[in-house]
């Protein structure tokens, strides 16, 4: 439902399960490690009604034991910026401003001893003029260092701790046409372990063939994009199958934020062998094994892709492909067929020194 109108020349990346951001400032006297600081979150998921409140507190914690730390935090908007979910601090139009729906008990700046722990109590409190939809914030959580922490104009660093907001404002019930959730597949692609892909369309799915790949498959790559009205994680599974119908492995999809009107990449590894290495030998017996392993998967295979919609059926998926190792094979094939040639042309002459030898 938001358009935001203007994105920020910050160009920071930021992942969604930890924050760390770098700006140009760097210690000198003591390093940014012994110096450093932690949170007991980096996400906050909630859902909230026009004109109600939640109230909150996320732990701060000193991790040096050796000096205080004053920290300040900071409020911003993120969006999504790309499809492999990295983010953009963006500027909104006033009626979707959430910054000015957070209260701080406290304010926003803490000074914390060595080893020291605070809360940071915070409510938030959308009006009863809100509109209804998603929206995304930042805590941003850094270090206040003086003059006297750096040398000169070195290069500076400090480190930033973020937390995301992921803020649900209901509808209340209001004949909305567009769904709360929904989803589409835009595209998909299977890579083999000689890391060639094949790449589908959202014109060829949701059944489609993928054609052959030259090994087992090592990776499958979804695009998915949320349709509706609300943000929601991605959950659910791929299976594959054999052409007899058994399942030959399950892949879980990974817990990713999918954002309305964004798409998002969803990157699924296949099971690989694991194995712990004492020694060169170790190391290659398993890296033998792994490689015939990969080359025995052989025939036509099913990808069948089940993702969870919150109040929706799930969407699916079915991408048939056939798996033929022929490179890895064709030589022991070349050399087999050149021994059974050899053997028929001269079968006479061996038979010949075989009865010799053994003296008939």
């Amino acid at each position: 439902m938001h358009k935001f109108t203007k994105t920020c020349h910050i160009r920071t990346v930021i992942f969604l399960v930890c924050f760390v951001f770098s700006y140009n400032f760097v210690l000198s006297y003591v390093s940014a490690q012994s110096l450093g600081f932690s949170l007991s979150k980096s996400i906050v998921d909630i859902e909230l009604l026009p004109g109600t409140s939640f109230n909150g507190n996320i732990q701060v914690v000193n991790n040096s034991k050796d000096a205080a730390l004053p920290i300040s935090m900071l409020l911003d908007h993120f969006d999504q910026k790309d499809e492999a979910g990295d983010i953009d601090f963006v500027n909104v139009t006033p009626e979707l401003n959430a910054l000015s729906w957070f209260q701080f008990k406290q304010g926003k700046e803490l000074v914390l001893n060595p080893g020291e722990t605070k809360n940071l109590v915070f409510t938030i409190e959308p009006p009863k003029t809100a509109l209804p939809g998603s929206y995304y914030v930042i805590m941003r959580f850094s270090p206040l260092f003086g003059e006297g922490f750096f040398i000169g104009e070195s290069a500076r660093q400090v480190p930033q701790i973020g937390v995301l907001f992921f803020i649900k404002i209901a509808d209340l019930g209001l004949d909305v046409p567009r769904e709360k959730y929904g989803a589409r597949l835009m595209g998909l692609a299977l890579q083999d372990r000689n890391n060639k892909v094949k790449t589908l369309g959202e014109a060829l799915l949701p059944i489609a063939n993928a054609g052959i790949l030259e090994t087992a498959l090592q990776k499958i790559e979804l695009r998915i994009l949320n349709t509706g009205r609300y943000y929601f994680i991605a959950s659910g599974q791929v299976i594959i199958k054999n052409w007899l119908g058994g399942t030959v492995y399950k892949i879980e999809l990974p817990k990713k934020y999918l954002l309305p009107d964004r798409v998002r990449k969803l990157e699924l590894d296949a099971p690989a062998i694991q194995a712990e290495f004492s020694g060169f030998f170790d190391r290659f017996r398993h890296t033998l094994y792994a490689t015939l392993y990969n080359n025995t998967f052989f025939g036509p295979y099913t990808a069948e892709i089940n993702l969870d919609i919150p109040e929706q059926k799930p969407l699916t998926a079915a991408i048939s492909f056939w798996v033929v190792p022929w490179k890895f094979w064709m030589p022991f094939l070349i050399i087999m067929v050149a021994v059974i040639w050899l053997l028929v042309k001269l079968r006479h002459r061996l038979r010949l020194a075989f009865f010799t030898l053994i003296g008939r």
